[in-house]
């Protein structure tokens, strides 16, 4: 287990641990943010020609052959923000382990999200007595112009009908890429809970509010058990560099309108 910070001499990344959400209030009950830049370039040259996971002491378990050393440098970046996090909460632990979907082993009493988008890995950590889960996603504003153009069919993929009559007057790539985000952060948060996997079109985008930086979701299916259709959830949105970053924390109590108890 790791009880201590990796050795200085290694490149370590600058954290960036600034609450990103700052048009809505901090929650009360604590959530950790860091982010970092994976570029590429910066992480090849501190490497110093060594394999990257081999460089970081992460297991070879985690390593998927199939990766690219731009995933590679992603995915090193998220782990190293959420150790990270974790020595600040004096959290022991071991590196970070992917369940069958791939998806971060957190400590027994965190629970945790991490998010990439081209050169940002970010994540958000909290205490598992005080939310039930978390979902944290980040997409690009300049992506979504190609990636989620307003004539493709990647735009009707994120959006519902009734999203697209509700939103149609200021559909724009940034309204598309916010909508796609937050359903991201959602789908990330209740994914674990619900135990099956969630598509964009079984929630709903209800109502943006740009000054205040957050939006409800409504949600369109029966989930089994306590997530019943018509269910509403609020997530919290802003900009970080240029990007859309959106965060849905679930309470323990599962009054949903008071997301920060």
């Amino acid at each position: 287990m790791l009880t201590k910070r990796l050795p200085a001499k290694l490149f370590w990344p600058k954290f960036d641990k600034t609450w990103p959400l700052k048009r809505g209030e901090e929650p009360r009950k604590k959530i950790a943010f860091a982010a970092t830049n994976f570029s590429v370039e910066r992480f090849q040259k501190a490497y110093q020609g060594k394999n990257s996971f081999s460089y970081f002491d992460i297991p070879t378990s985690c390593l998927n052959q199939q990766m690219n050393q731009k995933r590679q440098a992603e995915y090193i970046a998220g782990r190293l923000c959420a150790h990270q996090l974790l020595f600040d909460f004096a959290v022991n632990h071991a590196h970070l382990e992917n369940d069958d979907k791939k998806m971060p082993v957190w400590p027994k009493g965190i629970i945790g999200s991490v998010a990439h988008c081209y050169p940002y890995a970010v994540v958000m950590i909290a205490k598992s007595k005080d939310y039930q889960s978390i979902g944290v996603s980040i997409v690009s504003r300049t992506e979504s112009r190609t990636e989620f153009s307003l004539s493709s069919n990647a735009a009707y993929g994120v959006l519902t009908q009734a999203e697209i009559l509700r939103f149609a007057t200021h559909l724009d790539e940034i309204t598309l890429a916010l909508i796609c985000s937050i359903k991201k952060s959602f789908i990330k948060a209740t994914s674990p809970l619900i135990l099956s996997y969630l598509y964009f079109d079984d929630v709903n985008v209800v109502a943006i509010d740009w000054i205040q930086g957050n939006a409800e979701l409504v949600i369109e299916r029966d989930l089994g058990g306590q997530w019943r259709k018509g269910q509403s959830f609020m997530a919290q949105f802003d900009f970080y560099h240029s990007k859309v970053i959106s965060m849905l924390a679930l309470p323990r109590q599962l009054g949903f309108e008071l997301m920060f108890p």
